[in-house]
């Protein structure tokens, strides 16, 4: 980030009208800021321009000249606007900032590198969050008492911690059923959200799976542990209090990391 020399100017659009309040997003092009990045003269050397398994090679792809901070994306806390004006406004800032990679990513642009133009095709393939974050780009409920907490699948919340739940019989979401369920007006059935969802304009990603849960996020809320004792509780319950002592002979015959 300190190599790149910006000059980059600031656009302001405005989102929404809302209780005489209006909403502006002020921010930088995203495709400009990416052209940008590859002007800084030593980038390439962190690309990885051919398939190459990562297995076979110890090079690092995840450098720290390849993490660049384009900015912070705020989420409205106040109690005096409702929670459905939050979340459209969430979407309606992702739109506009998100709209060259649904663009581009379905014809090419030209970007140059090295004094020569490549074909680019931007795309988006993860995005990590936790889990009420996953809620807010999936637009599904918050709640975990929902119907259908899960912001990946259609599985009941009774049925989540079945393990004899067949996985042939597990739903998932995409943009084709959840849209149905919008348009329909019966978006309470599969516990989302009375606002459309910007990902269902991007065809070439399904949100829902997309979505990977950060498992730092985990640890930071104290959830692992939560996870570990249900797990316990869950093998002696399968297969008797036996299974347990052989499980912590197993961990405790693991070398210790030096």
């Amino acid at each position: 980030m300190n190599n790149m020399k910006s000059n980059l100017s600031y656009k302001k659009t405005k989102v929404l009208d809302y209780d005489n309040t209006e909403y502006f997003l002020y921010y930088m092009q995203l495709m400009s800021c990416i052209q940008k990045i590859l002007e800084i003269s030593d980038i390439s050397q962190t690309f990885a321009l051919e398939y190459e398994e990562l297995y076979k090679t110890t090079k690092c792809r995840n450098r720290q000249n390849t993490k660049q901070l384009l900015g912070y994306l705020l989420i409205i806390k106040s109690s005096n606007v409702r929670k459905e004006i939050k979340r459209q406004l969430f979407h309606k800032y992702l739109d506009i900032i998100l709209e060259p990679i649904q663009t581009f990513s379905e014809k090419e642009t030209n970007l140059l590198l090295n004094n020569k133009f490549i074909w680019f095709y931007p795309n988006i393939s993860t995005i990590i969050t936790d889990w009420p974050e996953a809620a807010t780009f999936c637009l599904t409920y918050k709640l975990t008492k929902s119907k259908y907490p899960c912001h990946f699948c259609l599985v009941k919340k009774n049925n989540l911690t079945n393990t004899k739940h067949n996985k042939k019989d597990m739903k998932l979401r995409n943009y084709e059923n959840m849209q149905y369920y919008y348009n329909s007006n019966e978006e309470q059935i599969v516990s989302i959200e009375s606002i459309p969802n910007i990902f269902w304009k991007f065809k070439n990603i399904n949100i829902y799976k997309a979505i990977v849960i950060d498992r730092i996020h985990h640890l930071d809320l104290e959830l692992f542990n939560y996870q570990i004792t249900f797990t316990y509780n869950l093998l002696k319950e399968l297969h008797g209090a036996s299974i347990l002592d052989k499980l912590d002979n197993r961990l405790a015959n693991i070398s210790r990391f030096p």
